[in-house]
C-alpha cells in the first residue's frame, strides 16, 4: 500500500511538473492566475513531510457506449517489439517507461502462486495512457488494473469484435472473420468460440485462457496442463487457486472495499495490504 502510494505521488509530481512548466497562453484579457494549491505528504522513507503541488483534475472521460469496442490509445502496455526502460523501485514494485509512446507502467507483485510454466502473480500493473482510454475502470482504481484474474478480461462488441486487455495493460482487437476472429497485431494469439464464451491460446507458450460469456477470466490451463481457476462473485474476484504446490501455497482470496480489490489473503492467514 505505501509501497504504491509513494510511486502514485512520484508520478503526480512528474506531472506536477510539467503543467508548471508550460507557459500560460497569451490572451486579451487574461484571467487572474490562481496560486497553485499543495498537499502534504509523508516521506515513506524518511517520515518527512512534503508538500507536492496539486495537478488540475482531468474531467472524467466515458465509458464506452453499449455495445461499442473501447477505444485504447496505442502504445499502451508492453507491447510486442517496443523498447521499455525499466526501474527497480522496491523488490515487488517495477517501473517500465516505452521510449516510442511514452507510456508510463508500474507493475507490482503482491502475491504469486506455484506453477510449472511459470508462476500466478496476484498485482496491480498502472498505465499512464489508460487514463486516456474509455475502458471500464479496473478493480484498483484509474489506470490500475489486476495483473491476473478480474482485469484481464474480453469486451465483446455488437460489430462482433472483441477486445482483450491482457495482463499488465496490452490491448488489442479480435476482428470478427466469419465465425472466428483476425487476431491484431498487439498479439500472438487466437481467439476462438468456447461453448458461450471464447478461449484465447497464446502462441508462443501453448498457454490456454477460458474466458465466460461475459467476458470474466474462468481458468488457464498450460501445455502442461496445469490449472489455475478464478471464482466471482457478483462479478468481482473472490478466490485464485491453483493445482500446484502445497496447500496453503496454491490458494489465495481477494477483498474488496467501496468497490476496490484492497487485500489478497492466502489460506494459511499470510495476505498482503493494498
Amino acid at each position: 500500500m505505501v509501497q504504491r502510494h509513494a510511486a502514485v505521488g512520484v508520478a503526480s509530481a512528474l506531472l506536477a511538473a510539467s503543467v508548471l512548466a508550460v507557459p500560460p497562453a497569451v490572451s486579451a484579457a487574461p484571467a487572474a492566475a490562481k496560486e497553485p494549491t499543495s498537499t502534504p505528504q509523508v516521506s515513506p522513507r524518511s517520515s518527512s513531510k512534503v508538500w507536492l503541488f496539486d495537478s488540475p483534475r482531468r474531467a472524467a472521460l466515458p465509458v464506452s457506449a453499449a455495445g461499442a469496442a473501447p477505444s485504447v490509445p496505442k502504445g499502451t502496455g508492453p507491447v510486442r517489439n517496443g523498447t521499455q526502460v525499466a526501474f527497480s523501485l522496491t523488490d515487488r514494485l517495477e517501473a517500465k517507461v516505452n521510449v516510442g509512446s511514452g507510456n508510463l507502467m508500474v507493475l507490482s507483485t503482491d502475491l504469486t502462486l506455484p506453477g510449472v510454466a511459470g508462476n500466478v502473480t496476484l498485482g496491480a500493473a498502472f498505465n499512464s495512457l489508460m487514463l486516456g482510454s474509455d475502458l471500464a475502470v479496473g478493480a484498483h482504481g484509474p489506470g490500475w488494473r489486476t495483473r491476473s484474474g478480474q482485469d484481464v478480461k474480453l469486451y465483446p462488441a455488437d460489430d462482433g469484435s472483441v477486445t482483450y486487455a491482457a495482463a499488465d495493460g496490452v490491448v488489442g482487437k479480435f476482428t470478427a472473420s466469419g465465425s472466428a476472429y483476425t487476431s491484431p497485431g498487439e498479439f500472438k494469439a487466437t481467439l476462438a468460440h468456447n461453448g458461450t464464451g471464447w478461449k484465447l491460446t497464446e502462441h508462443g507458450s501453448g498457454k490456454e485462457l477460458f474466458f465466460t460469456s461475459d467476458g470474466l477470466l474462468d481458468k488457464t490451463e498450460d501445455r502442461n496442463d496445469n490449472v489455475t481457476d478464478y471464482v466471482y462473485s457478483g462479478g468481482q474476484l473472490t478466490q485464485v487457486t491453483s493445482d500446484r504446490g502445497g496447500a496453503y501455497a496454491r490458494k489465495a482470496t481477494a477483498t474488496f472495499a467501496s468497490g476496490r480489490l484492497t487485500k489478497y489473503q492466502q489460506s494459511d492467514g499470510y495476505d498482503v495490504l493494498r
